[in-house]
């Protein structure tokens, strides 16, 4: 009961952020349920998991506002380009969602840097496997290392219309695995390991 009252705290904070983020919210569910459902999911997972590791109030919400709106580049995109089981050869169309996104909260007054990146690098991997930038682990923002497992996750444990949603160990295993190519940051890693095993 605690923990959930905190969340709703830090929401509600976030709530009263100013119109933009409001606009940006309603704007996600309006193009498409299953991409704000997977918002909703990865800020309240990545509030309670920011709780865990201890960061203050103010750090957290920051933090709950960019994994709220870290996808907010899809709008840009057609609802039916989202599916993940369209077929899609070498550069996919979603890939560009980052940049967009980045783009989008620039231009939202007061947006902090670390927000602005979770949206940019979310998807970039510790072995420079990633996208847009082929970044390297010392080269992502402490922010988006945390966002890229909280995502993965989720996706991992949503599943879609053809792949059955993981249990939480699965998709531990399966991020065990990717992480044997550096692919999360390790120190984050560990202790999402610990966060998903007392919940």
């Amino acid at each position: 009961m605690f923990r959930a009252l905190r969340l709703i705290d830090c929401m509600f904070d976030l709530m009263k952020g100013g119109v933009d983020f409001h606009r940006s919210i309603l704007d996600i569910r309006r193009h498409d349920h299953v991409l704000y459902n997977h918002s909703l999911n990865v800020c309240f997972m990545g509030l309670a998991f920011v709780s865990f590791l201890g960061w203050d109030a103010p750090k957290a919400q920051n933090f709950g506002l960019g994994a709220m709106l870290h996808d907010i580049g899809l709008i840009q995109l057609k609802p039916e380009l989202l599916n993940k089981d369209a077929p899609r050869n070498g550069f996919k169309t979603t890939d560009s969602h980052p940049a967009v996104g980045y783009k989008m909260l620039s231009s939202m007054p007061g947006m902090r840097r670390e927000v602005r990146y979770m949206a940019l690098q979310h998807h970039e991997n510790g072995d420079g496997s990633g996208y847009p930038a082929g970044l390297k682990i010392n080269a992502i923002d402490p922010w988006a290392r945390v966002l890229r497992i909280l995502d993965h996750y989720e996706t991992l444990t949503s599943g879609n219309s053809s792949k059955r949603p993981k249990s939480s160990k699965e998709a531990l295993m399966a991020m065990a695995a990717l992480q044997e190519k550096n692919i999360f940051d390790m120190n984050y890693f560990m202790n999402f390991i610990k966060f998903v095993g007392k919940t």
